[in-house]
């Protein structure tokens, strides 16, 4: 079995074979071999982007340039990559540029670009960012592609954003929830989890037919594999059990 160093190297050869420039660069292409130019002055041995994307980037100056060649990128997917080399505390604009690129994508491609959704959800420090988040991510045309926005900023937001607001929206129940909700065990919750332990094959139709799943391909494949009746009865039924409450 090949160990994690030999799986590394295989990524990265990868990612190299896959990085192809004109003789004569221009546009992102000038932009990414000036960009890799300057982050060898400062003395790394950085000559493909794959050093950027797969490396660990913990020098602020290497952080600053790519700040300052951001704006001459042109793929969505080479500035998602960018940004998430970009520690959030230090250089807490990166929030506004998520945001920006990740409003200008359709509904559908929204839920493609995970690393905005990771930029946006560690980077939002600020209650006001919180807020400006949890608003977006209600809109109609974002609830759905925003669920990994939910699922990773559930672990960083303080205690009174993380109930319903991201576990239960809208009547959508995802089994992943189901033991957030026994933890809190207050009556609104177990009303939830006894309702859950009760679904229905139409009750996961309707879910899937709904206007917000459709405006995202990736969570109608999770409902798919994930949200049958025996995942979302089965793991009710035995949270229910264990705070000894009868459906």
């Amino acid at each position: 079995m090949p160990n994690d160093s030999m799986i590394a190297k295989l990524l990265y050869d990868q990612a190299v074979a896959g990085e192809v420039y004109p003789e004569n660069p221009e546009g992102e292409s000038l932009a990414i071999l000036n960009m890799l130019a300057d982050i060898r002055k400062l003395g790394y041995d950085y000559h493909y982007f794959a050093d950027i994307k797969l490396r660990k980037i913990t020098d602020p100056a290497i952080m600053e340039l790519l700040l300052q060649y951001y704006p001459l990128m042109e793929s969505v997917d080479t500035k998602g990559e960018i940004l998430l080399k970009i520690d959030p505390k230090r250089f807490p604009e990166i929030f506004n540029l998520a945001l920006d690129e990740y409003n200008m994508q359709s509904p559908l491609d929204k839920s493609y670009f995970s690393c905005f959704q990771d930029v946006l959800a560690k980077s939002a420090r600020s209650e006001e960012r919180i807020d400006l988040l949890l608003n977006f991510m209600n809109d109609p045309d974002n609830y759905a592609s925003s669920y990994l926005i939910r699922k990773k900023l559930i672990k960083s937001v303080p205690e009174r954003y993380r109930k319903y607001t991201f576990y239960y929206h809208k009547g959508v129940l995802l089994p992943i929830t189901l033991d957030e909700f026994a933890k809190y065990g207050d009556a609104e919750s177990v009303e939830i989890l006894k309702k859950a332990a009760t679904f229905t094959d139409e009750d996961i139709k309707s879910f899937c037919n709904s206007q917000e799943y459709k405006l995202c391909v990736t969570m109608q494949e999770y409902w798919e594999k994930c949200c049958t009746i025996e995942n979302i009865q089965g793991t009710a039924k035995k949270l229910l059990k264990k705070l000894d409450v009868s459906i």
